[in-house]
């Protein structure tokens, strides 16, 4: 078997484990009632790089490196599902982070929209740990 083939073979065996070319996306009404009052890890290939709790009315709050929070909104956009972070104000360059959302066995799987992206799919599963926020915003 050329390596051309094993490659696309290898691809594909992957995408069919991680069920990720067997679900539809979650439209934002599913998203919402699945997140809404949970926790989650975020991580790539077992590497957990962060955690983001789900509120009511579309909020969300990211966890950083630094233990600050980012407070946020979520909503759809052409079939997927975009963040803004108040931290990014009105004048900010940053855009929306955009993604799809998918059901798996093991939680969620992420894929973060941009056109020509090579970036891995992102699980996220469920977490009991409450996000530990430091900062001025929380009376640190």
């Amino acid at each position: 078997m050329n390596k051309k083939v094993f490659e696309c073979l290898a691809s594909v065996t992957a995408m069919v484990l991680s069920g990720s070319c067997l679900a539809d996306p979650l439209t934002l009404q599913d998203f919402a009632e699945t997140v809404t009052g949970r926790t989650f890890d975020f991580s790539v290939n077992g590497f957990v790089y962060g955690v983001e709790r789900y509120w009511p009315n579309q909020r969300a709050e990211w966890l950083l490196d630094d233990g600050t929070c980012l407070f946020g909104r979520y909503y759809e956009w052409q079939g997927k599902i975009c963040f803004i972070y108040d931290e990014y104000g009105a004048d900010a360059e940053r855009l929306p982070q955009c993604w799809t959302f998918e059901r798996t066995d093991m939680g969620i799987t992420a894929t973060f929209f941009e056109p020509n992206s090579t970036h891995p799919p992102i699980s996220m599963t469920p977490s009991d740990t409450p996000l530990a926020c430091t900062g001025p915003d929380v009376g640190a």
